[in-house]
């Protein structure tokens, strides 16, 4: 019973440990990014901080679909 206990333990402290790295990556970016300031920049950080896996994802899904996509014929150099 205590082994099982153990692992859990240990699950658990990975799955926080993966989501505060999760969550102070994503507020890197949030405060990096010229694309968000001011008032965008404070409500995303503050997703972040209250729903720290859902805003995280959401913050790295709205980022992905601003960017365009890398295709071999807008890589410079080729």
């Amino acid at each position: 019973m205590d082994n099982q206990l153990a692992q859990f333990d240990i699950l658990l402290t990975i799955c926080v440990a993966a989501a505060i790295v999760i969550s102070l990556i994503a507020l890197v970016q949030i405060l990096r990014s010229p694309a968000t300031r001011g008032l965008e920049a404070a409500v995303w950080v503050a997703v972040v901080l209250f729903v720290p896996i859902l805003g995280s994802v959401a913050w790295f899904i709205a980022t992905a679909q601003r960017r365009p996509r890398r295709t071999t014929s807008n890589v410079q150099g080729r």
